[in-house]
């Protein structure tokens, strides 16, 4: 009689251990072994601006089920997220960097790449110590350097690191010429030739310029005299031999250069002198009329002794 129930009850167990043979499927969403893909999605893989945020979101595929939750993480100190929370901050500069952000779904985690390079958004181009305009010699040297923003307008950061990719053309041929002593936040020039014209710094396809004048003055020069004069007679005064400070001459007239009465007498003027080098004799003696300059170049005279005769 027990037989039967016995027999039986062997079978049902059998059959339950057939169906429960291991490998056990994984539902369990957290279970690394749960086939499931996960996905990093919301941000382009080139980050092209200093601070710019992005909502990141966490794709799988099959869906998590709803509660399910995940956290972020950064694999880099150029990668933030400073709300604690899905939304990333990329903190680019002119330097290239290659930056990780992750999301942890259970045991299980998924990293993205980003490559961090901050592109301009417009530039500032500008002169260093302001000496662009009226440089008054030839060969003289000068550099041009830039600030500027990136397109999400904050301000280009770490500069020597992208200088390379900057160009800076002069759009006067022969007026200036690029400096062979480069550095990593100027371009260094020389001026070669009398006249203006701009200098344009171009980088990711936004472009400045700043303007350049060269305009050559005398440093050095030899005055014209006049021989004996008379009371009452009027000459001109002149100068000649005109050479720059780097020791060039003059191809232009420098204009800058006055005259004027270098000694008077106790009554009166003995001879008077304007500006331009008119001379005019007033009394009988010897007196001296002195060239001068003003400007860039201001120290240097030259004198002229004018006799007048009675």
């Amino acid at each position: 009689m027990t037989g039967r129930p016995l027999a039986l009850t062997a079978a049902l167990l059998l059959g339950v251990s057939g169906c429960s043979e291991p490998p056990f499927a994984h539902t369990n969403p957290l279970d690394s072994h749960t086939p499931r893909e996960l996905r990093i999605v919301g941000a382009p893989d080139t980050i092209r601006s200093r601070f710019m945020d992005y909502a990141l979101e966490l794709v799988a595929d099959p869906p998590v089920p709803a509660g399910i939750r995940h956290s972020w993480f950064s694999g880099s100190p150029a990668i933030v997220f400073p709300f604690d929370s899905h939304v990333m901050r990329g903190i680019a500069t002119l330097k290239p960097q290659v930056a990780q952000a992750g999301a942890q779904l259970g045991d299980r985690s998924v990293i993205r790449e980003f490559v961090l390079l901050q592109r301009a958004g417009a530039l500032d181009a500008s002169c260093n110590n302001g000496t662009c305009v009226a440089i008054p010699a030839f060969d003289m040297p000068f550099s041009v350097t830039f600030t500027g923003h990136d397109e999400h307008g904050d301000v280009l950061h770490d500069i020597p690191s992208g200088f390379g990719r900057a160009t800076f053309t002069s759009r006067v041929e022969g007026l200036v010429e690029r400096d062979g002593t480069e550095n990593s936040i100027a371009a260094r020039f020389r001026s070669r030739a009398n006249g203006s014209g701009w200098i344009v710094v171009s980088m990711d396809g936004v472009m400045d310029s700043v303007f350049v004048s060269v305009i050559q003055r005398a440093a050095t020069w030899t005055p014209v005299c006049p021989g004996p004069m008379s009371v009452g007679e009027t000459t001109m005064l002149s100068t000649t031999d005109h050479v720059d400070l780097n020791g060039f001459p003059l191809s232009v007239l420098d204009e800058g250069i006055q005259w004027h009465a270098a000694d008077f007498p106790a009554e009166g003027q003995a001879i008077g002198v304007l500006q331009d080098g008119t001379l005019t004799a007033h009394e009988a003696g010897t007196w001296i009329a002195r060239s001068i300059t003003s400007g860039p170049v201001m120290g240097f005279f030259a004198d002229c002794e004018t006799e007048v005769l009675p």
